[in-house]
């Protein structure tokens, strides 16, 4: 069993010219895994890791720059509070071609 609460505030911000928004977002997410089970059984054993209790935050945007391209990144960092789990930061970025 495992619990996760999240947090996630948003801004949107236009621009003068149509067709130009921006919005930024970030977000907070709180986990904790109440046991330490090793496997799981789909007809045959797998073993998965122990996730603990860890910390994540982050930014996230999305630039629509016109009617057919848009931008989009994340920039998350994750903290773990126990031996189980990881921690580290990821970044994503994109460029769509919208159709």
């Amino acid at each position: 069993m495992s619990c996760m609460c999240w947090w996630r505030l948003t801004k949107i911000v236009s621009a003068s010219e149509k067709s130009q928004v921006i919005s930024f977002y970030g977000r907070f997410y709180l986990s904790h895994s109440f046991y330490d089970r090793q496997s799981v059984y789909f007809k045959k054993d797998f073993h998965v890791g122990v996730f603990g209790f860890s910390l994540e935050g982050g930014v996230v945007f999305n630039a629509q720059l016109s009617l057919k391209f848009a931008l989009h990144g994340d920039i998350t960092y994750q903290h773990r509070f126990t031996k189980a789990g990881f921690s580290g930061a990821s970044f994503s970025a994109g460029l769509r071609r919208l159709f």
